[in-house]
């Protein structure tokens, strides 16, 4: 996470008036790979290198007696820095937040989190950066996901899982396509997906009913329209009635229910562009075109844009009412 914001650095090994002056910064938490521990970066015009705190074991204490003011101090073991802040309350008390749990070792701790503001911090090059999701207060208590800016190249299944979403905010990244699964989103009234490499959107999106969508400057492909693949094979194995089963109970699930290698194949399954039903190894597939106002009250999109949707039909009853 970034906080764009004043500070002065106080070291407290100096007798002497050590302290810089304020100055405009940006201080950042993160980690260098999932192996290194959380650290703070400080950055100024003057040090665009920067500075680099450990967090571990080295945070002594974080004064916030006047947090409703925008003001902060950090202080440090080793070196025995103050890191004096000043910035939008909000903001801080949001960067603060994050420094106390962790952002992605302990988002999940947060039984009563509603809103997750994340933009701009590079999550596409982070492994783990989807470990949170999986947390059943995530899944059941948040509204609004903020993940816009953050050079992700691709969502994952697990977000269809996220039934208390309203808002969805994923604009400016490198995503080529969105997970089938973004249409179990029942809740989900607006999406921002502005500004990526989208080239179809999944069928599953048919069964959103969303207020607002926000398709502009994506160069959206021109598919051959209309035309069905057909991926049926004869007999369905007991794992995937079982599954299919399984999911049209909209029952949520875990590793902590099930086995892994079960959640798993849940996790992969497409989604029915009718029914909504699960699909595994028998669908059949075509790219085909839906009225957007069909799916959303207010749709912003490119001029002239042909949007075609990547449709999964579980049977041929299906096809006929679609």
């Amino acid at each position: 996470m970034k906080l764009h914001c004043n500070v002065e650095v106080h070291n407290r090994a100096l007798l002497s008036m050590s302290q810089r002056k304020s100055q405009r910064s940006v201080l950042t938490i993160g980690k260098q790979s999932d192996k290194d521990d959380l650290y703070i970066f400080l950055q100024t015009l003057q040090n665009k290198k920067g500075t680099k705190y450990k967090t571990r074991n080295n945070v002594e204490k974080v004064f916030t007696r006047f947090i409703d003011d925008g003001k902060a101090t950090i202080r440090l073991k080793e070196p025995s820095h103050d890191l004096i802040i000043q910035s939008e309350a909000i903001q801080l008390k949001s960067f603060l937040r994050v420094l106390k749990l962790g952002l992605f070792k302990e988002v999940g701790c947060m039984p009563h989190l509603r809103e997750l503001l994340i933009s701009q911090n590079h999550l596409g090059r982070s492994q783990s950066k989807w470990k949170w999701i999986d947390q059943a207060a995530i899944k059941k208590n948040l509204h609004l996901l903020d993940i816009s800016s953050n050079v992700i190249s691709e969502l994952p299944v697990q977000i269809g899982a996220l039934d208390a979403l309203v808002k969805l905010q994923i604009y400016q990244n490198l995503l080529k396509n969105l997970p089938q699964s973004i249409g179990r989103l029942r809740n989900l009234k607006h999406l921002e997906a502005a500004r990526n490499c989208l080239s179809h959107l999944p069928g599953s999106m048919r069964n959103l009913q969303l207020d607002y969508l926000d398709l502009s400057s994506n160069p959206f492909l021109v598919y051959r329209r209309n035309t069905l693949y057909r991926h049926m094979h004869m007999t369905a194995s007991l794992v995937e009635c079982a599954a299919v089963a399984f999911l049209k109970t909209r029952i949520p699930y875990d590793a902590g229910m099930l086995p892994r290698t079960l959640v798993q194949y849940l996790d992969n399954a497409t989604y029915c562009s009718v029914c909504a039903n699960g699909c595994f190894n028998r669908f059949i597939m075509g790219y085909l075109e839906i009225e957007l106002r069909r799916i959303s009250c207010q749709t912003k999109i490119t001029a002239n844009a042909t949007i075609l949707f990547e449709c999964y039909f579980c049977s041929n009853k299906c096809i006929r009412y679609f």
